[in-house]
């Protein structure tokens, strides 16, 4: 079943304002860092894993400036994912 909100959020996203978009990407990066951040805590040599992803979730808060490294920080971020999963 779908509530009021859930419309109006598939709405704003469909109709393709970057800025909301990138904002909802924020936000459910967000709310997924005590659990990254879970998986890393204390792990040697994750470090780097923790400072990229706060930094990518830092930048995409910022609607109004351009992603750098965008395609670059995508990749990273998959290749963190497939070494957690063995891949």
């Amino acid at each position: 079943m779908e509530t009021l909100v859930e419309g109006a959020v598939a709405e704003s996203l469909r109709s393709g304002h970057d800025e909301a978009v990138r904002l909802y990407v924020a936000a459910c990066a967000e709310r997924m860092a005590p659990l990254f951040v879970g998986l890393r805590a204390g792990v040697p040599g994750r470090e780097a894993d923790l400072d990229l992803y706060v930094e990518s979730v830092r930048d995409l808060w910022y609607a109004d400036r351009p992603l750098a490294h965008a395609a670059e920080r995508v990749g990273l971020l998959g290749r963190v994912s497939k070494v957690d999963l063995g891949g």
